[in-house]
């Protein structure tokens, strides 16, 4: 190929020393991101060229052979060797089966193969018919199906089943011979469109959130909706079926914290509420399904904005504080809850996880000086006590998390009103130290009320 083909356009791609063997279709794909932009086809027909440099007569033998091998050869290519248009078929994903036409007009006998293949960075083998056999890459495994008597019928359709994303591309049916002796061929190129999808925004402090999915659609009684967590281990979220909701099937962090509206399959209003639950950003998707397969898809991309944050005042004579957080929101046993000092170093206030306190993760000025209610993941009441410490303006941030991230986090202002009194007290035990300008300011207070007093 050309060096500069990208600046000059010029895609072309040489092939050296072409045989027979080389007759075949070639696709040029042009692709972003998984996205094509742009291909093309190209048929390679070898012409074969005899020459020759003995007697008239001889060539003349030779010609008229020649003559008569082209006769047949041509005619041979009109009922054999015959290409089939390219052809191109759009579907939604989700859907349950494409079907890839391909009717041969050519008869064909009963020992070639049949192979289906998509082209591009990977070339795949779709499907493989010899013999009775059937072979495929594992991606189509069990996605795939032709006739039973196809090439009787000269019907060399594939359907593909469970329509994804990525099925796009471009598809080559080949016809061949156990010599590799191509008989007819087809391109299909599959387009795959995108199903419905629908951004919510949302902020932590919203109690409930309506997940959005209607449709004019027809729907049947016997089908089944379907809503899960599909951006984690594909969480059964909801399920309506046999015309009622089925809690049972729920994942049970969800039960008792979903509704649809009556009578969804009558009204089409397949929206669900997510109420009194821990909300994050989050993927859900609505799948309406019988039992030949998906009729209809939806995701909902679930956007949290904002931590809750709060300000709690005292004065520098309180000998202790309550940094609250409750929290309806349904939080797993093996969750860990983690106080920390955010405006300096980050540092570690108080920990609970596996059941109990922590006192080993604090950091040493805190041990002691901390204590959290009893049983806070199920009471939802995570807030921390502050005692016996030497307070000063700071910010305290909770934070909730569990292995595959943060659930809840809240930050709590601390601001302290009133005179300073004297930093060597041995009431209140002093935290970290604050960064240096305002330890500065806080030491020439102290001197100043050390002075007066």
């Amino acid at each position: 190929m050309n060096e500069d083909l990208l600046n000059t356009g010029d895609l072309s791609l040489t092939l050296k020393y072409p045989t027979e063997r080389d007759q075949d279709t070639y696709t040029c794909i042009i692709s972003s991101d998984g996205k094509i932009l742009m291909e093309k086809h190209v048929a390679l027909t070898i012409v074969k060229e005899y020459t020759s440099t003995v007697f008239p007569m001889t060539l003349l033998v030779h010609c008229m052979f020649f003559f008569l091998y082209a006769i047949k050869d041509c005619c041979r290519c009109a009922t054999i060797n015959k290409r089939e248009v390219a052809e191109t078929v759009e579907v939604t994903e989700g859907k349950n089966s494409v079907l890839l036409p391909f009717k041969s007009k050519v008869h064909l006998p009963e020992d070639v193969t049949v192979e289906w293949r998509r082209s591009g960075s990977i070339n795949l083998l779709v499907h493989k018919s010899q013999n009775g056999q059937h072979q495929q890459d594992q991606i189509y495994q069990g996605r795939t199906e032709m006739n039973e008597d196809a090439l009787r019928t000269c019907n060399l359709s594939l359907t593909l089943k469970d329509i994804q994303l990525n099925d796009q591309g471009v598809y080559t049916c080949v016809v061949y011979r156990n010599d590799g002796e191509i008989l007819t061929q087809k391109v299909v190129t599959l387009r795959v469109k995108a199903f419905q999808r629908e951004l919510v925004i949302v902020t932590e402090d919203d109690e409930s959130v309506l997940l959005p999915f209607k449709t004019a659609a027809h729907l049947p009684e016997d089908v089944t909706v379907e809503w899960r967590r599909s951006d984690f281990q594909n969480t059964m979220v909801h399920v309506y079926q046999n015309g009622q909701n089925q809690p049972d099937k729920q994942d049970k962090v969800y039960r008792g914290h979903t509704e649809m509206k009556e009578d969804p399959l009558r009204t089409g209003d397949l929206s669900l509420i997510l109420k009194n639950l821990l909300l994050t950003d989050s993927i859900y998707t609505c799948t309406v399904r019988e039992d030949t397969g998906i009729l209809l898809q939806k995701v909902v991309k679930l956007r949290v904005i904002g931590f809750r944050s709060g300000t709690v005042m005292v004065t520098e004579e309180d000998e202790s504080v309550l940094l609250p957080i409750k929290t309806t929101a349904h939080l797993p046993e093996d969750a860990t809850v983690e106080w920390r000092r955010s405006d300096f170093q980050n540092t570690m206030v108080h920990v609970y996880q596996n059941g109990q306190n922590q006192p080993d993760k604090q950091d040493k000025v805190y041990r002691g000086h901390t204590e959290m209610k009893e049983d806070p993941l199920r009471t939802g009441d995570l807030s921390l006590i502050l005692k016996n410490l030497y307070l000063t303006d700071s910010i305290y941030t909770c934070t909730v998390r569990e292995d595959t991230g943060i659930l809840l986090q809240k930050v709590v202002k601390l601001r302290v009103i009133g005179e300073y009194k004297n930093c060597s007290s041995t009431r209140h035990t002093c935290p970290p130290s604050p960064p240096k300008s305002a330890s500065a300011k806080t030491s020439a207070k102290c001197r100043q009320t050390a002075v007066e007093s």
